[in-house]
């Protein structure tokens, strides 16, 4: 284990400067499939992560329907407030979801139909249907944003609990790595020195 330890330690000194190239073409690589893919597909397959999808879903969930709802509370019309939102979106397909959800909207489509479309659940296509026939818009977004609001806090709960194993089995293994790499030898170079033959 000293011997792995050391071969490791002296590879990483030695080849330090293949870093930056590996990050720069790590980066780039990923660049390439997110434009051979489109933005859409890359956010779907994203979506669809185990435990991290449910995550990424419901945080961005929470931001788009509580800046929309306080947007509608301050007298915005729905057009001009998806049209501030999409501006502020850091993922392109979400910005460009968000404009077409507002261009449909002006076209004379209902609201919940307008979202009806992979990047959002078909929860909130169906509470906004709920909303619009009750003559509740605003209401219902403020109930959007609360139920994933919930939803985050309970997913980052569950993936926190997930993550612990995983967090002490490395913890564990860096620990092992450590005895079996330094202090082994040193007890056992101890012990050879304790029992060796004594010269009279």
């Amino acid at each position: 284990p000293t011997k792995i330890l050391f071969a490791v330690m002296e590879l990483a000194r030695g080849y330090w400067w293949t870093s930056p190239p590996l990050a720069a073409g790590f980066i780039f690589g990923a660049k390439q499939l997110r434009d051979h893919l489109g933005d859409e597909k890359v956010d779907l397959i994203t979506r669809s992560l185990p435990l991290f999808g449910r995550v990424i879903i419901a945080t961005s969930m929470t931001r788009i329907f509580f800046t929309l709802n306080l947007l509608l509370k301050a007298g915005m019309n729905i057009k001009d407030a998806l049209s501030i939102m999409a501006s502020s979106q850091a993922s392109r397909a979400l910005r460009n979801a968000l404009l077409g959800v507002g261009n449909q909207i002006t076209r004379g489509k209902p609201v919940s139909a307008s979202f009806r479309h992979p990047l959002f659940p078909d929860l909130v296509s169906r509470m906004l249907e709920v909303g619009e026939k009750a003559g509740m818009l605003e209401r219902y977004t403020e109930l959007i944003a609360g139920y994933y609001k919930k939803k985050t806090e309970r997913e980052l709960r569950r993936l926190t609990t997930y993550m612990e194993p995983f967090m002490i089995f490395v913890a564990a293994g860096f620990v092992l790595l450590l005895f079996f790499g330094f202090i082994m030898p040193v007890y056992q170079s101890i012990m050879s020195l304790t029992q060796g033959p004594i010269i009279k």
